[in-house]
Order: C-alpha cells, then structure tokens, then sequence
C-alpha cells in the first residue's frame, strides 16, 4: 500500500469520525483531494474513488482504524475530548521533548 492511499485511508476514516452531515461519496472525495489524488480529462474523481475503495486491502485497512477508534474511545470518551478540544486556546507553538507542541 502506498502513503498515498494510506493518506486516503486515514483522511477518509476522519471524515467519517467528524462530518456526520454529508454522504459517503462526499467523505471520500475529501479524502482522495486530501490524499493528493488528481483528476484528468480521462481519469475523474469519482474513477479514483471507485477504484480504491473496490479493493480489499483498503476496505480492510478502513475497518481496522474505524475498529481502532471506537475501541480507543467510548462514546463518553469522545464526549470528553470533544468538550476538551472546543474549551482549549490555542497559543504559539514551542518545543516539548523535541516535538512541537501549542501552549494552551
């Protein structure tokens, strides 16, 4: 699998966890634009979409990291991040143990 379709794939898990207000097709055309896919005059979004999610590895991959979600966190888990995410400021990045991290 490339880093490319695995991009897809997690994109496509993220909109499927966090924009609950449109289809499927529009999740996975995110996805794909996120991913750096491009369409042509003879290749279309929607060819590249059919494409990826026709194969059984990605299908598979796809259920994995929703599984994961859902094992990692419950739904009053998620609840508390949720609430955790929308009360937190965000400040100016700095440096944590070599990461970047934002002060909040």
């Amino acid at each position: 699998m490339t880093d490319q379709e695995k991009e897809f794939i997690e994109e496509l898990v993220f909109q499927y966890f966090n924009d609950t207000e449109v289809t499927q097709y529009d999740h996975a055309l995110a996805a794909v634009k996120k991913a750096g896919y491009k369409e042509s005059i003879s290749i279309k979004y929607k060819q590249i979409i059919d494409e990826l999610l026709k194969r059984e590895d990605i299908q598979t991959e796809i259920k994995k990291q929703k599984q994961l979600i859902l094992e990692k966190f419950s739904g009053e888990q998620r609840r508390n991040l949720w609430k955790a995410i929308v009360n937190m400021e965000i400040g100016e990045p700095c440096e944590l143990e070599g990461r970047i991290q934002l002060r909040y």
